[in-house]
């Protein structure tokens, strides 16, 4: 049943919409709880963090009957849906005083950055796992000022970052014209580092970018 529900999970709210929500007693065939709220916890979070989700409210109602009718600890959604809305309206005061700080700035110059503050206790994501990278310079200055601001915002507070869910998107030239591609954090620096140079070495890459081995392979090699 867990291997079941693990697909379902992840595919379901996308394809079988209504029929997923009618069909929520299914979860009485799944044995084990915490296996269930475990996977649903991870799916649901990078579905909107990625802005994956097809809906908020329907997520929302999701959540609530699966925590009426299946598990009353299916509460994990309230927290995660108030983070992202804080987060929000955190980089829209940041944009507006960069914009009245600036009112020359063209479009292409204004920052184009979008970070969202999580609380690491109603989100699963292991701080282990977190690599240190070498962003961009450009993407580097942005963050560096979204750090200063949080950190006036919030005295005491400290902001960990983690990268390996970002996404970034890039405009690239090719012969037919330039097309926007969207991709992950990691596959954009490598992307970017082709900006001054056609052929770069792996290990040229990789001591760049302070990619681990597998994050640089794989983004390379989906980048290419």
């Amino acid at each position: 049943a867990t291997s079941w529900m693990r697909f379902w999970v992840f595919t379901g709210l996308q394809k079988v919409g209504p029929f997923l929500y009618s069909s929520s007693s299914l979860t009485y065939l799944c044995a084990d709880k915490d296996v269930f709220r475990t996977f649903y916890h991870r799916a649901l979070s990078k579905r909107l963090l990625l802005n994956r989700s097809a809906s908020d409210d329907f997520e929302k109602k999701i959540l609530k009957t699966l925590k009426t009718k299946f598990d009353p600890e299916f509460d994990m959604g309230e927290n995660m849906f108030r983070d992202l809305t804080l987060s929000n309206d955190l980089m829209k005061e940041l944009h507006e005083k960069e914009d009245i700080g600036d009112s020359t700035a063209s479009a292409a110059q204004k920052s184009k950055l979008h970070a969202s503050v999580l609380e690491a206790a109603y989100w699963p994501f292991s701080s282990s796992r977190k690599e240190t990278i070498v962003l961009p310079p450009e993407m580097q200055v942005e963050l560096n000022k979204f750090e200063r601001f949080y950190a006036n915002k919030h005295k005491g507070r400290k902001l960990n970052f983690d990268h390996s869910l970002g996404t970034a998107q890039i405009t690239a030239s090719f012969d037919a014209g330039k097309k926007e591609l969207h991709v992950s954090l990691y596959q954009a620096i490598v992307l970017l580092l082709f900006n001054d140079r056609d052929e770069i070495p792996f290990m040229d890459i990789k001591e760049q970018t302070r990619l681990g081995e597998h994050s640089c392979v794989a983004s390379f090699y989906i980048a290419c």
